[in-house]
C-alpha cells in the first residue's frame, strides 16, 4: 500500500510540474503578444499613423488557461 501511495504522490507531482511549465508557457506567450503589439504600435507611430495603447491591446485576445493561481510562486 505504501508503495502505491509513492507512485501516486509521484504522478500528482509529475501533473503538476507539468500544469506549472503550460502556465509558464502561456504567461511567455502573452507576454511577447504584448512586446508585438507595442512594437507594432511604435512602428505605426513613426510611420506617421497614431494607434492608442488601448486599442492594440484590446486587439489581443487572451485565452484563459481556466486555471486558478495555487500558491504565491505562480505570480
Amino acid at each position: 500500500l505504501q508503495l502505491d501511495e509513492g507512485w501516486m504522490d509521484d504522478d500528482r507531482n509529475d501533473f503538476l510540474d507539468q500544469l506549472h511549465m503550460d502556465m509558464l508557457e502561456e504567461q511567455h506567450h502573452q507576454a511577447m503578444q504584448f512586446t508585438a503589439g507595442v512594437l507594432q504600435q511604435k512602428k505605426h507611430e513613426e510611420d506617421g499613423g497614431t494607434t492608442d495603447t488601448a486599442t492594440i491591446l484590446s486587439n489581443q485576445h487572451e485565452k484563459d488557461s481556466g486555471v486558478g493561481r495555487t500558491d504565491e510562486s505562480t505570480r
